[in-house]
Formats: structure tokens, C-alpha cells, sequence
């Protein structure tokens, strides 16, 4: 369907860090605005995030009309009101076990990601000011993962699949050479938000994947979804999404893929579009 030269938004789906967020995990007033307009005319926003549901900043987790959220770069979509996941890619026990040896080899600070919550060893805890780009988010990770003894043990004794592995490097010369041999496994896909770390996930398993089973769940049609994001694991559901947006702080990979340019998180291009595109207002 057609409104005014563009397709009827159905679907609004946003990166969190760096696209709907300020810095300071705030959501800005226009931002906030603009979406509870949009989800009063019937259009679902859905937060597509590398992080768990329960560890997105609760300005966006408890935002009123919030039904569904991609999670762990699409390896869980979340259903908030049945409080459950209605499609999970998971990496099975194996192939963690290989990632965290992986980033045992390079002195990593390895995270686990399982049934909503992110988990760290015990051991390591402690020494994230170790690790050059984890030491900016020290307060963070210590007041929200959650310590083990040992994550292989962990994630066996569960005795379920597991939603992402996060190594952190600790030397940044570290970072393209595991990049690079990690491109070559077959049994997991890897991203980055922008922020030093790798981001693995099992082979296929995407933002663009996750958004794809929501919308297939929703019977929405892709040219009815907007998705809007500023890093590279943004990309796969900027390709999926009839509109896509990249932020104006977004890195060119994704600048490159995307129909429209918004403005920069700072200011207020998440709401820019959404009024343009979904509430069709002159801006």
C-alpha cells in the first residue's frame, strides 16, 4: 500500500547505541515522542539490539506499547507481553566451546550470552580495566553480568543453545587478526557494534534473520518495514527493510546500503525519519 508516495510503515525497527540512544543511554524527548505517536496510529516498534531484553537501558525496555524486541543480534525475537521468544538461532555447546578456546588463545574477555542474561567468568571480573576498550564500560559490565567459575562448564551443564559469544581482546593488534581467521569458520557469523569487540553468533544468525521471522510471525511484507542503524551489525536488516536508514553518525558501510540518510543520534534523526516516513509530517 501506498501513503503519500511511500509505503504504509507497519513496522519500525532501530538500533539502540549510536541510532535511537544518546550517548547516555537516553532516549531524547522528540525521539520517544515520535515513536509513542507512531504506536498510537498501530505501528510496532520493535528495538533490535546486540544486547539481551533485560539489559537494554529501561527508558526503551519500558517504553509503553513495546511488543517485541530482536535480541543478541537476532538470535532471540522477544516477545514482551507473553515473555518468551517466538524465534531463537542458538549456537549449540560445540561450537561456544571452540569460541571461547578461540578467545582463550588470544587473552580475551569472553561473554556469554544464554536465555536473556550475559554471563563472565568470575575470574576476570575483576580486570576489565585490562582490556582497552571493555575499561570504558567497567561499571557497567560489573553491575550487569553475571560471574561463573567456568563458562564451558557453565553452558554445558545448562544443557541448552547459547544466544552470542562476545570476546573482548585485550591488545587492539589483536582485534583484525581474529577477525580475519573467524571469517573463514562456517559455523558462526560475526559483527561488531562499534566498540571493539567481536561479536559471534551462530552461521546465518542476524538482525536481518531476526527481523526476517519476526515479520514472517507478523505477516508484515518487508517493503512495510522501516529499519534504521549506524554499524555493521545494522546492515543485515537495513538490507531486509523496504526503508532503510542509516544514522548520519553511521560508518559509510552502511551509508551505502541505505535508502535515506537521517541526521546523527544527537540529533534526533530517528525521530527526523520516523515523522517523515510513518507520521508523514512536514519536517
Amino acid at each position: 500500500m501506498e501513503t503519500g508516495g511511500c509505503p504504509l510503515i507497519q513496522l519500525i525497527a532501530l538500533d539502540l547505541d549510536g541510532t535511537t540512544l544518546t550517548g547516555d543511554n537516553v532516549i531524547s524527548e522528540r525521539n520517544r515522542n515520535a515513536l509513542l505517536e507512531a504506536m498510537a496510529q498501530g505501528v510496532l516498534v520493535v528495538p533490535a539490539t546486540g544486547r539481551t531484553f533485560e539489559k537494554m537501558p529501561s527508558c526503551i525496555r519500558e517504553l509503553p506499547g513495546i511488543q517485541y524486541a530482536i535480541c543478541s543480534n537476532g538470535a532471540a525475537v522477544y516477545d514482551v507481553r507473553a515473555d518468551r521468544n517466538i524465534y531463537e538461532n542458538l549456537m549449540p555447546y560445540e561450537t561456544v566451546a571452540e569460541m571461547l578456546r578461540f578467545g582463550d588463545e588470544y587473552k580475551c574477555f569472553p561473554e556469554v550470552y544464554l536465555k536473556g542474561r550475559s554471563y563472565c567468568r568470575l575470574s576476570q571480573l575483576d580486570l576489565v580495566m585490562e582490556y582497552p576498550r571493555l575499561s570504558d564500560y567497567a561499571t557497567h559490565v560489573k553491575s550487569t553480568r553475571l560471574p561463573v567459575e567456568s563458562l564451558r562448564r557453565f553452558v554445558l551443564d545448562a544443557g541448552c543453545g547459547v544466544e552470542k559469544v562476545n570476546l573482548w581482546p585485550k591488545r587492539r593488534e589483536d582485534f583484525p587478526v581474529m577477525w580475519g581467521q573467524l571469517l573463514e569458520n562456517q559455523a558462526v557469523s560475526i559483527t561488531s557494534s562499534g566498540f571493539g569487540n567481536i561479536e559471534i553468533n551462530a552461521h546465518g544468525c542476524d538482525k536481518g534473520d531476526g527481523l526476517l521471522h519476526l515479520c514472517e510471525y507478523l505477516t508484515i511484507s518487508r517493503e512495510n518495514v522501516m529499519a534504521a542503524g549506524d554499524n555493521l551489525n545494522d546492515g543485515p536488516m537495513l538490507r531486509f527493510a523496504g526503508e532503510s536508514v542509516a544514522m548520519g553518525n553511521a560508518i559509510d558501510d552502511v551509508k551505502n546500503i541505505a535508502k535515506y540518510i537521517a541526521k546523527t543520534n544527537l540529533e534526533d534523526g530517528v525521530a527526523e525519519m520516523v515523522e517523515r516516513l510513518v507520521l508523514k509530517k512536514e519536517i
